[in-house]
């Protein structure tokens, strides 16, 4: 499928959008309630910065929030978790 449309429409599919906002979702309830405006705006500013190639600010951003929050425990493992899964998936989140 990816070949396909890489083919025909001359782009690059970006890795599995849906496990990345998944991610993203994870970690703005770090930040935020669930369901609130504050966790939409998050998760739609970081969708757009890694749509735009800026996934390597996205990730520098996630870690430098886990330190400035001196976050640990499940917040920390999540927050890591989602920075760390971006990372190494970066050369394949581009249009």
């Amino acid at each position: 499928m990816q070949i396909l449309v890489e083919r025909t429409l001359g782009v690059t599919l970006i890795l599995d959008l849906l496990h990345v906002l998944e991610k993203l979702w994870k970690a703005a309830y770090v930040f935020y309630a669930e369901g609130s405006l504050a966790a939409e705006l998050w998760v739609l500013d970081r969708t757009l910065r890694i749509l735009f190639g800026d996934v390597s600010q996205v990730v520098k951003g996630i870690r430098q929030s886990v330190t400035k929050r001196g976050l640990f425990g499940a917040k920390r493992k999540t927050l890591c978790g989602v920075a760390d899964y971006l990372h190494r998936n970066r050369a394949r989140m581009r249009l």
